[in-house]
């Protein structure tokens, strides 16, 4: 947060030290995006990969959470804009966790589906030292976002204890970009962005368990929802 703040503040300097090119009006975007931190999915994911015991072998992947989105952004005279669109991400590869241990005959595997969909709100400053040609900006704002996960564990000692659960909730934090971008045609922009978010609740939830097969009474549990924690993104944009 220390790094965000000083980059915003040098982002402030540019905008009264240079000469800046202001044009308003309304712009489109796309982008993907990678996530460089997966915030409570991947904290979720690396708790089932911890064990105190030797005797246990873990086997995992690293997790992979890419994402996309559109944007609408509207610039206006004085080099502030206002930006929204819709975001969504899904963990593709990493949420699979196995364990194992020969001494007790044991075998555990654990597995996460996970999607977000997100709808922000930004307020942000946009500086160029080149007229117009190069586009430095920052902004911040609130996220409205929707989680939906789904968590399969499998233990067999001699029988088989399945639990599952489907989960969805809804919560609204807050996020940020720091972003640049190049003009490569007329109206046209190549951009890369890093994003961050603080947009985690921990909300009480049931799954459902079996024995062998047989059905349980539910469990309850506790989810950590959240999106990714950081994102690096790479899109375009088209001004009008």
């Amino acid at each position: 947060m220390k790094k965000i703040v000083i980059i915003s503040v040098s982002l402030l300097s540019l905008f009264f030290s240079t000469q800046l090119f202001a044009k308003s009006g309304f712009s489109l975007g796309v982008f993907g995006s990678y996530a460089i931190d997966g915030g409570s999915v991947e904290d979720t994911i690396r708790d089932k990969e911890y064990s105190s015991d030797p005797q246990y072998e873990i086997e995992s992947d690293e997790i992979i959470i890419p994402g996309g989105g559109v944007f609408v952004r509207y610039d206006f005279s004085n080099n502030l804009f206002i930006r929204t669109g819709f975001e969504y991400n899904e963990l593709v590869y990493g949420g699979k966790v196995s364990s194992s241990n020969s001494v007790l005959s044991e075998y555990s595997e654990y597995e996460m589906n996970y999607r977000s969909y997100v709808s922000p709100l930004f307020f942000g400053i946009n500086a160029t030292p080149d007229k117009g040609k190069t586009n430095i900006y920052v902004a911040i704002g609130i996220v409205m976002a929707r989680f939906e996960i789904r968590q399969d564990y499998v233990k067999t000692i001699g029988l088989k204890h399945e639990y599952r659960s489907d989960s969805e909730n809804f919560n609204i934090g807050l996020g940020g970009i720091i972003g640049i971008e190049k003009r490569i045609m007329q109206s046209s922009y190549i951009l890369i962005e890093y994003s961050f978010y603080s947009c985690e609740v921990n909300r009480s939830e049931e799954g459902q368990y079996t024995n062998n097969g047989n059905p349980g009474p539910d469990y309850e549990y506790t989810e950590k929802y959240g999106l990714p924690r950081q994102q690096i993104r790479l899109g375009l944009r088209y001004a009008f």
